[in-house]
């Protein structure tokens, strides 16, 4: 009998933070200017980043980036 995989569930992600692609579609942008934006404010300490657990279309519930911008 093989191991049973373990459930797993989605993570309730805070207010204020959000993945890539919603950062890209808010701000009209392609996608590796997104990033470019992304990866400068967080080098200058402007966004912080974390993982959550969430229901993707694809993957099902898969651990996403997602970014917090200081205002």
């Amino acid at each position: 009998m093989a191991p049973k995989r373990p459930t797993l569930r989605q993570d309730k992600v805070p207010a204020g933070w959000h993945t890539r692609h919603e950062l890209q579609e808010a701000w009209g942008l392609s996608s590796p200017r997104t990033r470019e934006l992304i990866s400068a404010a967080l080098r200058n300490g402007m966004a912080k980043y974390r993982t959550f657990r969430i229901a993707t279309p694809t993957r099902g519930i898969y651990p996403t980036q997602h970014y917090w911008f200081k205002s």
